[in-house]
């Protein structure tokens, strides 16, 4: 291996840094290491992993996704957050850190597509590209199981949830919402839960 091959695979070190971008949504759990508690934010990289078995998961299910690119679906999640490097993550109840977000985020993609290898680089500006305008059934996919995610891993987590937290029964049913009426299969998960939420009290005043 030359030194200039050498030098483009130490930018894989690049996408590692999605393991240190901290999201807004808990990730306690016990170290078995360290036995102890530990208690800090779900990092992007983790939600990459639990949307692409999410995604695995309503593929293998229901037959109303058997014609996806299953391939293009995974690559669209790898990617799909991998701006985060740059300029952080911003929750949805952060209304004014939103109104900047998507020029920030192109802003912070470009920069990071120079610094990763080279045979990733243009694969990371075009699945991006694909995913943030919706221009395949594999990137509306993508994006319903994105926001999908977001409302399965806060389950664990009951004291996240409340309209003091910004994620009451309106919060979630108006934001979310829009994401899964193009699936008969995404809409009825959603039904389902916003139910189970509300028959379990998870939208109570902590």
């Amino acid at each position: 291996m030359d030194e200039k091959l050498f030098t483009d695979f130490l930018k894989t070190t690049k996408f590692y840094e999605l393991k240190y971008v901290a999201r807004k949504s808990s990730s306690i759990y016990v170290d078995s290491h360290l036995d102890k508690k530990i208690v800090r934010g779900e990092t992007t990289a983790e939600h990459v992993y639990s949307s692409l078995k999410l995604a695995d998961y309503m593929i293998s299910k229901f037959s109303e996704f058997k014609d996806l690119d299953k391939l293009k679906v995974y690559e669209i999640l790898m990617y799909h957050d991998d701006c985060e490097i740059e300029v952080g993550d911003i929750c949805v109840a952060d209304v004014l850190g939103r109104v900047n977000k998507e020029v920030e985020e192109l802003n912070g993609l470009k920069k990071l597509s120079e610094n990763y290898p080279e045979v990733l680089s243009s694969k990371l500006l075009k699945l991006d590209s694909e995913y943030r305008d919706l221009m395949s059934s594999e990137a509306v996919f993508c994006k319903a199981i994105d926001k999908l995610d977001a409302i399965v891993h806060e389950l664990k987590y009951p004291l996240d949830w409340g309209a003091h937290k910004k994620f009451g029964f309106d919060d979630v049913n108006n934001y979310f919402r829009k994401y899964f009426e193009f699936s008969p299969s995404f809409m009825m998960i959603f039904e389902k839960l916003l139910n189970y939420l509300s028959e379990n009290d998870y939208f109570l005043e902590k």
